[in-house]
């Protein structure tokens, strides 16, 4: 008996110390996930807020569009805007009764927050947010409109491009979050049938408002291709686009004036995916 029993003990003493490690390092790791899991839901709680105090400015009233938990957006009414607005963000030349209350409403937010260029919204989806730009593509990247740090940033407009979005194509960029905000609804236009019924991409700028109809969506590789992201693509870009595209809309018409919108976000098919969604602007 006594040589049966006595080689275990030392086993026994060693035993109990790997499992207190395990017991910690479970601990640890579990704690570790519920604060991600926490920090990540007050990084969204903050996106909230900081969006929603921007709700007197948005530009596209329809009530069209839904909010990022697919339930409809509350929408303002017209007398949520100060008299004095009318005033202070009507040009000289027009006339207050036809003075569109979106350019109001965007010279309003530009007044407030200088890096402001514009408002996209997409209808029948979450995207539906200002757009800025910085002084590079970096600092809106985990920054709100007021330059504070938040976790899902701003869309912004490449730095590249010029701010009254007058080049050949105007690419913004957003986050794709989990909770359905900012750009993630770019992941849906892989369908077709998806893209055939959101096919208008609006864009509200301080001295005018575009409808821009949308051309392709692509899933992209930026280790392959950039070409979606080239500020002044050349004229065979079109043709290119169609030979990369998940999505192509044919019927789109596109002439030698026309311009382009790009939208664009990060998505996990693969390592390093790229989801973009380009419109067309009607040439003037």
């Amino acid at each position: 008996m006594m040589n049966d029993t006595t080689p275990n003990k030392p086993r026994k003493r060693l035993l109990w110390p790997v499992l207190l490690i395990a017991l910690l390092a479970f601990l640890f790791l579990g704690g570790y996930s519920l604060y991600q899991l926490l920090s990540i839901q007050a990084d969204y709680r903050k996106a909230d807020e900081a969006y929603e105090a921007l709700e007197i400015y948005r530009p596209v009233q329809s009530g069209s569009v839904p909010a990022a938990t697919g339930e409809a957006g509350e929408t303002l009414p017209p007398e949520t805007l100060p008299e004095d607005w009318v005033e202070r963000f009507r040009r000289p030349w027009e006339p207050h009764d036809q003075v569109d209350e979106r350019l109001i409403r965007i010279r309003a937010l530009q007044e407030a927050y200088p890096d402001v260029v514009g408002w996209v919204t997409v209808p029948g989806t979450a995207i539906d947010y200002p757009i800025v730009q910085g002084r590079d593509n970096n600092y809106y990247l985990r920054r709100d409109i007021d330059g504070n740090y938040l976790y899902a940033g701003t869309p912004f407009l490449d730095s590249r491009c010029p701010s009254d979005f007058s080049g050949t194509n105007s690419v913004v960029y957003g986050h794709n979050l989990k909770n359905g905000a900012m750009f993630h609804n770019l992941v849906y236009f892989q369908q077709r049938s998806f893209l055939e019924e959101h096919n208008t991409v609006i864009l509200v700028l301080p001295d005018r408002i575009i409808e821009a109809r949308v051309l392709a969506s692509l899933l992209i590789d930026p280790q392959k291709s950039l070409l979606p992201f080239q500020p002044e693509p050349d004229a065979g870009w079109p043709e290119s686009l169609r030979s990369l595209a998940r999505v192509y809309d044919d019927t789109v018409p596109i002439s030698e004036t026309d311009r382009f919108l790009t939208l664009a976000t990060c998505t996990y098919e693969f390592d390093g995916a790229r989801m973009v969604l380009v419109a067309v602007i009607p040439g003037e």
